[in-house]
């Protein structure tokens, strides 16, 4: 039986993982320095010594005495990456067959002690064996508290996926930001407050602290089932203008606008009428006879 060849033991970090998937780590056994009292730091204590050769010469060295092992992570667990373990928390230590070799797992008991961690929990997106997985061979959910304070899901494309997917929640630049790899994207900034959406196609909609701009390469459709209303302050400048409207609406519009032509040409042609009226009759009362001036009540002679 392999298991009589494997020794456990519990030990205690002397140290903090600092890095991404750190594998090695101090720890501090006490079973395996019963003598040893306190709670050492992993540093080393040179110290030289005196001994005899084999003819009996003295003879000095210098040994180094470290109350810690170095011990790695054995794993135990699949497609995450390696935990983050603190100063203090309680880990099981293995050795195989009493060699100088030492592998830790954690113990999960310490967990009120934890500060900053750093954790993404992976699987591998691809037919092929290879020899690392990362972020372009992976779908990955990530949380970072130790570095870059972030929340992170992704895709990848690697077997034959037409886009790759981010969402990430950035609370140390106070924002959100949700795209594909083509260009699409939709952006949060919490500070301005902010809220920007763009696409490959450059259609933006941009809502920015009290501004709103739309822009779009082609057509904008704005439909009402009720009441649309457009206020402004300022006047409205425009250097162009385009109006589509339905069939229908085009020839009510067109009926309207001869309608009031009709109108206001009836009513110049009425007031033409009454000025010639008012000219002849001042002319009648003048005598202006045989000069091509009308008249009506007075004749001349």
């Amino acid at each position: 039986m392999l298991e009589q060849y494997w020794r456990t033991y519990v030990g205690i970090a002397a140290d903090s993982i600092k890095a991404t998937n750190q594998k090695e780590l101090e720890v501090y056994c006490p079973e395996l320095l019963p003598l040893y009292d306190g709670f050492p730091d992993p540093v080393d204590d040179k110290r030289v010594i005196a001994l005899k050769d084999a003819n009996g010469k003295p003879v000095s060295g210098t040994v180094v005495l470290r109350p810690t092992i170095k011990a790695k992570y054995l794993g135990g667990d699949t497609n995450h990456h390696i935990p983050d373990i603190h100063k203090g928390e309680q880990l099981l230590i293995h050795n195989y067959a009493g060699s100088e070799e030492f592998y830790w797992t954690p113990m999960g008991r310490d967990d009120d002690i934890r500060k900053f961690e750093h954790r993404r929990i992976y699987v591998a997106d691809i037919a092929k064996t290879i020899k690392k997985l990362d972020g372009s061979n992976t779908y990955y959910f990530e949380l970072d508290t130790r570095g870059d304070k972030h929340v992170v899901i992704s895709t990848a494309k690697s077997d034959g996926e037409e886009f790759a997917y981010l969402i990430k929640i950035d609370a140390k630049a106070n924002t959100v930001t949700i795209e594909d790899d083509s260009g699409n994207k939709i952006f949060l900034d919490s500070n301005i407050p902010r809220i920007l959406h763009t696409l490959r196609t450059t259609t933006t909609v941009d809502l920015n602290n009290e501004d709103i701009r739309v822009f779009a390469p082609k057509n904008i459709t704005i439909e009402a089932g009720g009441t649309l209303t457009c206020k402004s302050k300022n006047r409205v400048d425009e250097t162009e203008k385009t109006h589509s409207v339905k069939a229908k609406d085009l020839k009510l519009e067109i009926e309207n606008v001869v309608k009031q032509q009709s109108k206001q040409w009836e009513a110049l042609t009425i007031a033409k009428a009454q000025l010639n009226a008012k000219e002849m009759s001042i002319n009648a009362d003048k005598g202006n006879c045989g000069k091509g001036n009308p008249f009506q009540s007075k004749p001349c002679g």
